[in-house]
C-alpha cells in the first residue's frame, strides 16, 4: 500500500513538473514573439540619439529587416606618401546605423567592406599597409547594453577611412581609377545584433568629391584636413547624440 501510495506521489510530482515546463515554455514563447513595430520618426518618445538619425540628410540610404543606414558623407583625399613614393587614395566615409523596429536590441559589431569586385584585391596584405580586415573598428571588443525599449534604441554613428592600399598597387592589379572610384561608391555594412546579422548596402549614385589641392574648401574639415596633410585620421564609431552630431 505504501508502495502504491508513494508511486502516485511521484508521478503527481512528474506530471506538476511537466505542466510547469509546459506552461514556461508557452509564456516564453509568447513573450518572445510578440509584435515587432516599426519605429515611427515622429514618436517624441524616442531617444535623442534616433531622432537625430531622423533628422540628418543623407547622400544614400537603405533597408534592411532589423537596421537602417545612412551614408552621410564620401569624400576621397589624395596624400602623397614620400616613405612608400608613391600616392594614396583615402576614402573617408561618415555613416549612421540606426535599428528599424521596436525589438528587443543587443548591438554587437559592424564589418565593413565595399564593391565585390574588389573583395580579391583587399584579402591581400602589401608590405606593412593595412588591409581592410585590419582596418574595422573591432567594436565587438566594447560593451553594448541590451536595449529593451524602443525608449532606449539608440543610433551610431561611425567615421573610417579605406585607402586603395597606394597607386603602386593599385597600378600592379591593372585597375583604371575610375573603375575603383566607381566600386568604392558602394559600402557594405554587415551588423551583428542578437546573435545574428544582416548586410545593409548604401550606394552612392553621385561622383566622389576628390581633395588633390590646398585650396580645397572640403579641407576646413578636420579628418579631411588630416588625411591630406598627415596621411592618417583615426576611426570613430558612439552613440549618435548631440555631443557627436553631425553639421550639415
Amino acid at each position: 500500500m505504501n508502495h502504491l501510495y508513494s508511486l502516485i506521489m511521484n508521478n503527481k510530482r512528474n506530471v506538476v513538473l511537466f505542466l510547469t515546463f509546459v506552461f514556461s515554455f508557452v509564456l516564453y514563447f509568447i513573450q518572445d514573439s510578440k509584435e515587432i513595430v516599426p519605429l515611427d520618426q515622429n514618436d517624441p518618445s524616442l531617444s535623442e540619439s534616433m531622432q537625430n538619425y531622423y533628422h540628418t540628410e543623407a547622400i544614400a540610404e537603405a533597408k534592411g529587416e532589423h537596421f537602417q543606414a545612412k551614408l552621410i558623407s564620401c569624400v576621397e583625399v589624395v596624400f602623397d606618401d614620400p616613405s612608400y613614393d608613391t600616392s594614396y587614395s583615402f576614402y573617408r566615409y561618415q555613416v549612421l546605423i540606426a535599428p528599424l523596429n521596436d525589438e528587443r536590441m543587443a548591438f554587437q559589431d559592424m564589418i565593413i567592406s565595399v564593391d565585390e569586385s574588389l573583395e580579391e584585391y583587399y584579402s591581400h596584405r602589401y608590405g606593412g599597409r593595412n588591409s581592410l580586415a585590419e582596418s574595422q573598428f573591432y567594436l565587438s571588443r566594447l560593451d553594448y547594453p541590451v536595449k529593451t525599449t524602443k525608449e532606449e534604441l539608440v543610433a551610431y554613428r561611425g567615421d573610417f577611412t579605406i585607402s586603395n592600399m597606394g597607386d603602386d598597387i593599385q597600378s600592379q592589379w591593372n585597375i583604371e581609377e575610375e573603375v575603383f572610384d566607381e566600386a568604392m561608391k558602394t559600402l557594405r555594412l554587415e551588423i551583428q545584433f542578437n546573435h545574428t546579422s544582416e548586410i545593409i548596402e548604401l550606394k552612392l549614385e553621385d561622383e566622389i568629391p576628390v581633395i588633390d589641392s590646398e585650396d580645397n574648401a572640403l579641407l576646413s574639415r578636420e579628418d579631411l584636413h588630416d588625411l591630406y596633410y598627415d596621411g592618417g585620421a583615426g576611426s570613430f564609431f558612439a552613440p549618435y547624440d548631440d555631443e557627436f552630431l553631425i553639421e550639415e
